[in-house]
């Protein structure tokens, strides 16, 4: 084994920066890797991390996150850092749908032992959630997502001209399609990019019946995605700063010069995982392979309350502001409710209070029979959630391979056909750690 070791920094300690750096702590390469994170932050985990409330001394996510089994890479990072085991997976897809104007729960879930997508299309047709001419025009627009059918006109689609496209009921779209766009792309169905829908409905449904099912974290993400990587990390001897300010970063000799905190340093190897509407410091010619992003906001709250109100994990809500809820561990009260709204334009400048009345309002008209109390509430609201993935974006998006042969990109805005969320994430902290091996051997 060589004994120079290869000097790697990487720009952020959110998932994708910390995924990259267990890939490369992880390899098996045969000259040894030092890995330097960088964080402009004084803690890990960027829009992934957890904190203690004060007053409950409950565990709170910064903002709902919702996992699946099609989350390969995230799977994998999970095994590597020792935490897989503390999620819990559903045995199969099983959704529970609130209807407070028609004042019922229906419940889209699929058969456990067959196989896709004939698992899904059964569940369509045995649910109540949907009426037949809306289970049939599904089912026909399931049978041309397989066949490829809408490919060609969804590069510059969103996905309402999807739908338009398809024909599908405006019913069937504010029951079951809208709610899967705007909780997967954080944006109304008139702005998110169909191409990105597609390629979702494909992984999530059309491949392994398994990748389907909802994973639901025993634990805070801080204590699920960042404490055990940090802890990995640490054990072999890659180094973690925080509160870095990244001045600058030049390359030349096949060498990055970094310069940090007005220290610079000398590098083999760049990833960035950074945030990407602040990227002064890079040279001009990466500048310019990155669009100009826009953000959609998330509003999040959290409800204890003096009684159960949701008796599964995850709760989804139709025709309110409300959007999803989920179940959290408490020590303080008979059930913690997570609420969440993504694309939150039109709340995200209202009061907590506000927004606390608005989703509490949303539950007791789902609930009627219900006579629980709210005890305490916390409003997270996410202004810079994800950026706003619309058809032009998609098509914009950067590559993880940059033009300056030892620098990659990360983090969820780099291509890879999924929209930002975890998975996304970690796939391309992966992708870049690859690839980076790929020219150190």
């Amino acid at each position: 084994m060589l004994s120079n070791p290869y000097r790697v920094a990487i720009l952020g300690a959110g998932t994708s920066g910390l995924a990259a750096a267990v890939k490369l702590a992880a390899s098996d390469s045969e000259r040894p890797v030092a890995v330097t994170v960088f964080e402009a932050r004084r803690e890990a985990g960027g829009r992934t991390r957890s904190f203690i409330d004060a007053e409950t001394g409950d565990t709170l996510d910064n903002g709902q996150h919702l996992l699946m089994g099609c989350y390969t890479s995230t799977l994998e990072y999970l095994r590597t850092i020792g935490s897989e085991h503390l999620l819990m997976r559903q045995n199969s897809l099983e959704i529970p749908f609130a209807f407070p104007e028609e004042n019922r729960i229906s419940t889209l879930k699929l058969p456990r032992y067959v196989p896709t997508p004939a698992n899904l299309l059964i569940g369509l047709l045995r649910s109540d959630l949907l009426h037949t001419y809306e289970k049939l025009a599904a089912a026909r627009f399931g049978l041309g997502i397989m066949m490829f059918r809408y490919d060609r006109h969804s590069v510059h689609f969103s996905c309402a001209d999807l739908f338009r496209f398809a024909h599908q009921p405006v019913t069937l779209i504010k029951k079951l399609w809208a709610p899967i766009v705007i909780g997967t792309l954080n944006l109304p169905p008139e702005k998110a990019s169909a191409q990105v829908f597609l390629h979702i409905m494909r992984l999530a449904f059309l491949q392994n019946r398994e990748y389907s099912s909802l994973l639901f974290p025993k634990v805070g993400l801080s204590d699920l995605l960042i404490h055990p990587a940090i802890h990995f990390l640490e054990d072999r001897g890659c180094e973690i700063r925080y509160g870095q300010q990244i001045n600058s970063v030049a390359s030349g000799n096949n060498l990055i010069y970094l310069e940090a905190n007005g220290k610079r340093e000398v590098f083999d190897a760049l990833i960035f995982a950074g945030s990407y509407h602040d990227i002064a410091f890079f040279p001009e010619e990466i500048r310019q392979t990155i669009p100009s992003v826009t953000y959609s906001p998330i509003a999040n709250a959290y409800f204890w309350v003096d009684k159960k109100i949701i008796d599964k994990p995850i709760c989804g809500f139709i025709g309110t502001k409300l959007e999803w809820c989920f179940t959290k561990p408490t020590h303080y009260a008979s059930e913690l409710i997570a609420c969440t709204k993504s694309a939150a334009s039109d709340i995200i400048e209202k009061n907590n209070d506000e927004i606390t009345q608005l989703f509490w309002n949303d539950i007791k008209r789902s609930f009627p029979q219900s006579d629980a109390k709210l005890l305490r509430s916390v409003i997270v609201k996410e202004k810079r959630a994800t950026p706003l993935l619309d058809a032009d974006l998609q098509l914009h998006r950067p590559k993880v391979r940059t033009p300056l042969h030892n620098i990659f990109l990360a983090g969820d805005l780099v291509q890879n056909g999924l929209p930002m969320t975890i998975e996304g994430a970690v796939r391309n902290g992966h992708k870049a750690a690859l690839e980076l091996l790929r020219i150190m051997n």
